[in-house]
């Protein structure tokens, strides 16, 4: 293989994930070139395969539109079919998040899943998801390629705790975050400090969370990019990360890759990338059942952290550094390198 089509070329949300997997990629193999998919139709007799992340993806918000996308995507997996180019699928999620058509979304996800010749998968859980999405038994087509780890400066704690724990969000601050839930505990917690931080869905969203946060004295919402060294100042004042994800559609876990990276402790769900750990008790972690149940499991985990973190400040500490220890050791660009290596290119 001499060119591999990359599906995004790359992202506008400030996820380093597409750049850490393009490199991780040139050092398994030097000889191929990463070039753009699109589009399609002149790119089709060029490559020799593509590599696809979110293609299951629809962004369209009307019917007519939606079915346009579908067809636009379905007919790219016919035509690389047709021209026999290597099709190499990566699953991220259970399902794109705030689907509005989601049985189209649904099938436009199995289609792509049967029409891969290789499913890169990021953690062992997704095993199960991927053949209950395709309908079949593709476990002959999945590879484990690992989270790859980012750059981040190393969180340093202080000798005792402050006077009350930082708890932060950070991400693209969208629905399925369930930012509404972080808000409800911190009113509850009026003796711990929240941060809200990231780019907003949409300017909608950020005028609603905006004046629900404005109403709670001890949130700080900070709306816009977020760039690397604003990731690395928001960690020097934060004591925790809090991810209340959506566990219908959430799978996998970038921004806890960028905990581990900089050693910061994770309120989590117990989704698929907690199980990658076998230190996962380190997390703060839960399970929920219903939208109700999961802020009274959260209430439960911030009264657990609120008191390790006052009278046992060291057990605190040594938890993010244990995660931080195994990721190292499980995630790093090496570990990466020697899986993608199993991909036939």
């Amino acid at each position: 293989m001499n060119k591999l089509a990359f599906y995004p070329d790359v992202t506008t949300d400030g996820n380093h994930y597409i750049d850490h997997i393009k490199n991780a990629l040139r050092e398994a193999f030097p000889d191929i070139e990463l070039v753009s998919l699109a589009p399609i139709r002149s790119t089709i007799t060029e490559i020799d395969g593509v590599w696809l992340n979110w293609f299951e993806s629809l962004y369209a918000k009307d019917t007519l539109s939606v079915t346009k996308e579908v067809l636009r995507k379905a007919g790219a997996l016919l035509l690389l079919k047709l021209f026999r180019k290597k099709i190499i699928t990566v699953m991220h999620n259970r399902m794109p998040h705030e689907v509005k058509y989601h049985s189209i979304c649904r099938r436009l996800f199995q289609m792509t899943l049967r029409a891969a010749d290789n499913i890169v998968i990021l953690s062992d859980d997704s095993r199960q998801v991927v053949n209950e999405i395709a309908g079949a038994d593709m476990t002959s087509k999945i590879i484990k390629v690992p989270h790859p780890l980012y750059h981040c400066r190393l969180k340093k704690y202080g000798a005792r705790p402050c006077e009350r724990p930082t708890v932060t969000f950070f991400g693209l601050i969208r629905p399925y975050k369930n930012i509404e839930l972080i808000l409800s505990l911190a009113a509850r917690f009026p003796d711990i400090r929240f941060i809200i931080a990231g780019k907003v869905f949409t300017p909608d969203y950020q005028t609603e969370i905006s004046d629900k946060a404005g109403a709670i004295s001890n949130v700080s919402f900070r709306p816009g990019h977020l760039d690397d060294d604003a990731v690395n100042s928001l960690f020097d004042e934060s004591d925790a990360l809090i991810l209340p994800y959506d566990m219908t559609s959430s799978l996998n876990s970038g921004v806890v890759y960028y905990a581990c990276s900089a050693g910061i402790n994770v309120i989590i769900p117990e989704i698929a990338t907690v199980n990658e750990f076998a230190n996962r008790d380190m997390f703060f972690h839960y399970a929920y059942a219903s939208p109700e149940d999961h802020l009274e499991k959260l209430t439960d985990i911030m009264t657990a952290l609120n008191y390790e973190y006052h009278n046992d400040f060291s057990s605190f500490v040594s938890r993010a550094e244990t995660l931080r220890n195994e990721a190292l050791h499980n995630n790093s660009r090496e570990v990466l390198v020697s899986h993608i290596r199993q991909i036939k290119l």
